[in-house]
């Protein structure tokens, strides 16, 4: 679906989610936080898979996604593809 600019998904982002997620991205996974932060997380994840695979459904054919790679001198995009492993 050429052109898509509504969101699939949203996710609140609260300065505990935010403090979380840096720690995530640091290789900690903080015990100190509830087990919420976890979990609004996994909700997203799942409405997100949920609201692409309809997006798939309607196109008739798989959406080709893509993520920014940010690894390099130069920013790339790089085919995602373990959608089915998500879940």
């Amino acid at each position: 679906m050429r052109g898509h600019s509504e969101p699939i998904s949203s996710l609140d982002l609260t300065p505990t989610l935010f403090e979380y997620l840096v720690r995530v991205s640091h290789g900690a996974l903080p015990t100190s936080f509830t087990n919420q932060c976890y979990q609004d997380l996994r909700n997203f994840q799942i409405r997100s898979v949920g609201a692409i695979l309809k997006l798939e459904l309607e196109a008739g054919a798989p959406l080709i996604l893509k993520a920014v790679d940010t690894t390099g001198a130069e920013l790339t995009a790089r085919p995602i593809d373990l959608l089915e492993e998500a879940l």
